[in-house]
């Protein structure tokens, strides 16, 4: 079995989508599936809770690069809310679609 690198946007195989999420770790990507018309951005640890999607400038310790951090998580959000995609990470408690709000986002 051979291990592929990726470096950038990768597809995995056809509707999973490797994206580049830094900040948070080295290394750190997030997973985009398409299939039938419909999306989910699993964002990782891009959001560590609920919180940061009224207050995307908000990091915690073991973000390694704050800026890196809310660079990437206002990306991904608008990238998502454009898309309408649904979105989930390791420690929401609930899925769902975002949209911008103010200079924010919520979950709907």
């Amino acid at each position: 079995m051979a291990l592929d690198l990726a470096d950038g946007e990768t597809d995995i195989i056809d509707g999973v989508r490797l994206l580049p999420a830094p900040g948070h770790t080295p290394g750190h990507c997030v997973v985009a599936v398409t299939s039938g018309g419909a999306s989910l951005t699993f964002l990782a640890d891009t959001v560590i809770d609920e919180l940061q999607l009224r207050h995307p400038h908000w990091t915690c310790a073991v973000d390694l690069s704050a800026t890196d951090t809310v660079h990437t998580r206002k990306q991904l959000l608008d990238r998502a809310a454009a898309e309408g995609s649904t979105v989930m990470a390791y420690h929401m408690v609930q899925s769902g679609h975002v949209e911008r709000h103010e200079d924010a986002y919520r979950l709907v």
